[in-house]
């Protein structure tokens, strides 16, 4: 299992995350939207990728990793669904 999930990988921040994470022996998968993007980074990073809109967040087939880290956009209208996404994740698991 991957160690974690960057979602907004193609992004300026993202990839710099993404970056650094390899650097320091981490494999996250890298995710977001743009198809071209993603499999242009991942190739170069040598990590796995998914493409999916930040609506589908709550779904294992897409997100199998148990942590997120969200740098997509810059705005706070990008971050309720992956917040909520998670909560119904959650809320769904028994503890």
């Amino acid at each position: 299992m991957a160690d974690f999930l960057i979602y907004g990988a193609t992004g300026y921040t993202g990839s710099l995350i993404a970056h650094e994470a390899v650097r320091r022996g981490y494999r996250p998968i890298l995710a977001g939207r743009n198809a071209e993007a993603l499999a242009a980074l991942a190739r170069k990073a040598g990590l796995d990728q998914r493409v999916f809109p930040l609506d589908d967040f709550a779904d294992r087939r897409v997100n199998p990793t148990k942590r997120v880290l969200h740098a997509a956009g810059s705005s706070f209208q990008a971050m309720p669904p992956p917040r909520t996404s998670v909560v119904r994740r959650s809320l769904r698991r028994p503890h």
